[in-house]
């Protein structure tokens, strides 16, 4: 999400690339574990969703192509998952309405399959200013060691993570609920 240069600029540091690369890869990883949402580079997501009864349904994070979403339904929890198809829906952002009927009720009986993700140039600013100060939070808290090597605890130098951190965690945070990845 962060090029190694941005990170050796920002920390006015041109020797640790090797150790800020798998910082940055530990901030993203950080990030997408407190979010729910896929945040490295783009790749195909299956999430699974309960159906509410409703004609909204809501993805945990905008489509990269909302012409791309796939859409399914199954009536069973063990019945085969079948398509919905593309005019029987329209996509805003991240929300998805159903044209003339509403999303069936059941318990993970609805299956979004859709690319997220952000290359360095896409990525929101705040998400990846959250990742710089994470970076720079593990890297200045870190232990002296010999070169090159990254140790486990890196992530857990500080229970005491930037305030500006906790705040884009609860901005970008997927309620409990809406969806949960495959």
């Amino acid at each position: 999400m962060i090029p190694v240069s941005v990170l050796q600029a920002w920390l006015n540091d041109d020797e640790s690339a090797e150790l800020l690369l798998e910082l940055e890869r530990r901030a993203v990883g950080y990030l997408e574990r407190q979010t729910g949402r896929h945040l490295g580079d783009p790749k195909t997501v299956t999430r699974s969703f309960d159906g509410r009864g409703s004609q909204l349904l809501f993805l945990p994070e905008e489509p990269r192509d909302p012409a791309g979403l796939v859409l399914e339904v199954r009536s069973e929890f063990t019945s085969a998952w079948e398509l919905v198809e593309s005019d029987e829906y329209e996509v805003d952002g991240r929300r998805v309405f159903r044209v003339a009927e509403v999303w069936p009720r059941g318990r993970f009986n609805l299956r979004a399959t859709y690319d997220a993700g952000y290359t360095a140039a896409d990525a929101p600013q705040d998400l990846r200013q959250a990742v710089i100060d994470l970076v720079e939070h593990w890297y200045r808290g870190r232990v002296t060691a010999t070169p090159g090597f990254v140790p486990e605890e890196v992530t857990q130098q500080s229970p005491r993570l930037p305030a500006s951190v906790y705040r884009t965690i609860q901005a970008w945070r997927i309620p409990v609920g809406v969806g949960s990845a495959n």
